[in-house]
């Protein structure tokens, strides 16, 4: 027998089964949620002395490899300086074996320009590490941006790709963005307009062959609320999203995207207490998720969760640090240094510490490897 909508009756109800099922295990974890601490691992924080990068946060980070010397390179983009307290368009980059840093000249293409100045722009590497794209970001307080650049690691040379009213993302700062192979494009995914009280739920996906954006349009009923300040990753196929924010309303909701049937799912396990702007990174497997904030007030908790499809049903546990004492701090940028089994930290909002931070942190995840 058919049901409308194409389901059969057997299929809806294993499915509110499974629901079900899903809710009671969430609610017994949650009922043990002090217990949630995670002692198979020991991770230590650490201070790179040298060199200190500005005090900024909301800047972007990624890793790509310098095609002269072969060295990883931290690329950092953007960001809000503490000195002078504005959105920058300043570009670093940071030799992890040479540990030197380097401030980079950037050029226009032909008749064009270089960005503006913005922080909490959305900013990815293509497939091969040859190019940056950036999209968005705000200027000033509560206003947003609805550019698209691409800057050529080879040349450092700019170009502007702005798409034009409905036929690229409107304006937002706070989006998430990664790269999906299958799809060929960067997946960008809500941010805010705060200015005209807009919070986004909405997919594009950007090519950086024809330099274009596509909506996607979910096929599932059920889709994450718009929000800002969330964290994604890539992993095995699927996005995957947790947390965010909206006025006076924090997130702890953990969702996947399945990029090939265009669909997303809500994946109920015992979650990190709401938040936003935070970082994250995948190691062993696992998907970790570190600092934010929320209502005035940041942490520096390390939490993680078993990212593997088999595993969906694994709580996140929070991970216990060692080493030097932090403040909470949010707006921060994580890379994950797989060669050297070391996560690097940069910058940041502390409210403890009453502004931006320079602080270049790492902790080395030891025998563990990213996947």
């Amino acid at each position: 027998m058919e049901v409308a909508g194409g389901r059969s009756l057997v299929a809806r109800f294993l499915l509110v089964c499974m629901s079900a099922l899903q809710v009671l295990h969430v609610l017994c974890s949650r009922a043990s949620a002090t217990a949630a601490i995670d002692r198979s691992v020991t991770w230590s924080w650490e201070f790179v002395l040298d060199p200190l990068f500005p005090a900024m946060f909301g800047q972007s980070c990624n890793m790509y490899t310098n095609v002269t010397t072969h060295n990883p390179q931290l690329l950092v983009y953007a960001g809000y300086r503490a000195v002078p307290a504005a959105p920058s368009n300043d570009l670093f980059r940071y030799d992890f074996v040479t540990k030197e840093i380097v401030s980079i000249v950037q050029f226009a293409s032909p008749g064009g320009s270089i960005p503006w100045k913005r922080s909490g722009a959305a900013a990815i590497l293509n497939e091969n590490k040859t190019a940056l794209m950036v999209f968005g970001g705000s200027q000033v307080p509560a206003e947003a941006l609805d550019d698209t650049w691409e800057l050529d690691l080879q040349t450092f040379v700019w170009t502007e790709y702005t798409a034009g009213v409905g036929r690229g993302p409107s304006r937002r700062y706070g989006a998430s963005v990664v790269y999906v192979p299958s799809l060929s494009c960067a997946l960008l995914f809500a941010g805010t307009f705060w200015l005209e009280k807009i919070f986004h739920n909405d997919l594009w996906c950007y090519s950086f062959q024809t330099h274009t954006w596509k909506e996607i349009r979910p096929k599932s009923e059920d889709v994450p609320a718009g929000r800002f300040g969330h964290t994604a990753t890539f992993y095995d196929g699927h996005m995957y999203m947790y947390g965010g924010s909206q006025p006076n309303m924090w997130y702890d909701d953990l969702w996947v995207f399945d990029p090939t049937r265009t669909t997303w799912g809500k994946i109920l396990v015992l979650t990190p207490p709401a938040r936003d702007h935070m970082a994250s990174t995948v190691i062993d497997s696992h998907w970790v998720v570190i600092g934010g904030g929320r209502n005035s007030s940041d942490t520096i908790e390390v939490w993680r969760w078993p990212i593997s499809p088999s595993a969906h049903l694994g709580n996140w546990e929070q991970v216990q640090m060692q080493g030097v004492k932090l403040a909470g701090r949010m707006d921060i940028c994580v890379v994950n240094l797989a060669v050297n089994s070391s996560v690097f930290m940069l910058g940041g909002y502390s409210y403890e510490e009453k502004g931006p931070l320079h602080d270049f942190i790492t902790f080395d995840y030891g025998p563990f490897k990213d996947i």
